[in-house]
């Protein structure tokens, strides 16, 4: 992968900047990808799978993804009542 030298210095920019530790790793890999190191190097220093390298850099040549999409959690088994009843009560149940 080859890396303008501006698009290297902002994605350098943001490994130091980003508080998401998987954002990080992202750009870390496209970072380590555009220096020719190889994928199975990568992923054995980032303690990841050489498929993760793949997919990571994968994401970002297609739509320039470095950000890892949010874990979705459940829906709330409450209904609205209950909700507001507990928000009643700030503190003890979150």
């Amino acid at each position: 992968m080859i890396l303008s030298p501006e698009i290297k210095l902002q994605l350098e920019r943001r490994v130091r900047q980003t508080r998401d530790m998987h954002e990080r790793l992202r750009l870390c890999v496209i970072l380590a990808s555009s220096e020719g190191i190889s994928p199975e190097l990568i992923a054995q220093t980032h303690r990841i799978s050489v498929s993760s390298v793949y997919l990571y850099l994968s994401d970002y040549e297609k739509e320039n993804k470095t950000q890892h999409e949010p874990r979705g959690g459940t829906e709330t088994k409450l209904n609205k009542e209950q909700t507001k009843e507990l928000s009643l009560y700030p503190g003890v149940f979150n």
